[in-house]
């Protein structure tokens, strides 16, 4: 929940979540709809349907066990190195780094490294100068510290150097310009508001609903400033290839010249 989420909203949705799947049996034994009607509101409804598989996956292969392997807990669906690596550390104990957007920027920051044209190898050289920060005790609590160092005096718009306990040995201190703020066009709508407003639809109607293109894209023009039709045919393949809504039979040609079969949450 916490992916792409303000902790505001996640401690809001986290109890009922909890009190509606108190295991991870019960979350594997729900069927989707009953999943993303328990998520909705959160946003980014793929999370929920791949929190839903990696239930399954842990009761079918683990016997319903969380596995404590970095390695391991990233052949679940949903989960990459930075949540397999949270996982280990803050539930297990292991020790590792934990590499989120905060604790990047400060490992980045700290070593004075140029960020190169090849991501992926950034991304391995964050994690090593990472793992070699770690002390030899504490190592959780560490991880705790380097990610609020980074949400609270390191951040992305201003460095408090004067108030970071690394100013001393750091190789960017005092000298971190706050980066340039690009304006987004307010009549821009981004694809997971279509995506989100397109669930949303579909989880306010009744079990088994088959909605029609029509009625999508006439309850999508309701309080949005721009014409949906241009981009309603990819979002509606992309939460079909996402698994969240069932196109039977048609292709992204079928939706652009005329579809006229019906859209429904997937099961």
């Amino acid at each position: 929940m916490l992916q792409q989420t303000q902790v505001g909203r996640v401690l809001e949705y986290f109890p009922r979540w909890v009190a509606r799947f108190p295991d991870l049996a019960t979350l594997a034994s729900a069927n989707r709809r009953d999943v993303l009607v328990a998520w909705a509101g959160l946003g980014y409804n793929r999370r929920a349907l791949l929190l839903h598989d990696a239930a399954k996956t842990l009761v079918e292969r683990f016997g319903g066990n969380i596995p404590r392997d970095i390695e391991t807990l990233r052949q679940l669906p949903g989960v990459g190195r930075y949540t397999a690596r949270a996982i280990a550390s803050f539930a297990f104990g292991v020790r590792t780094a934990v590499v989120d957007t905060n604790v990047r920027r400060v490992v980045i920051r700290y070593f004075g490294l140029t960020i190169g044209p090849n991501p992926s190898a950034t991304a391995r050289q964050v994690e090593t100068l990472a793992e070699h920060l770690l002390p030899p005790r504490a190592y959780v609590r560490w991880n705790h510290a380097m990610m609020d160092l980074g949400a609270l005096v390191c951040t992305s718009r201003r460095a408090s150097c004067a108030k970071c306990p690394l100013a001393f040995s750091c190789r960017s201190a005092g000298s971190i310009t706050p980066p340039e703020r690009r304006s987004t066009p307010k009549e821009t709508i981004p694809r997971r508001i279509w995506r989100g407003r397109i669930m949303s639809i579909l989880l306010s109607r009744p079990p088994l609903y088959r909605a029609t293109y029509k009625e999508i894209e006439r309850a999508l023009q309701e309080g949005f400033p721009r014409d949906p039709q241009p981009y309603l045919p990819d979002v509606l393949m992309s939460l079909a290839r996402d698994g969240m809504v069932s196109i039977p039979s048609m292709s992204h040609h079928g939706l652009r010249s005329g579809f006229r079969g019906f859209i429904r949450l997937a099961e």
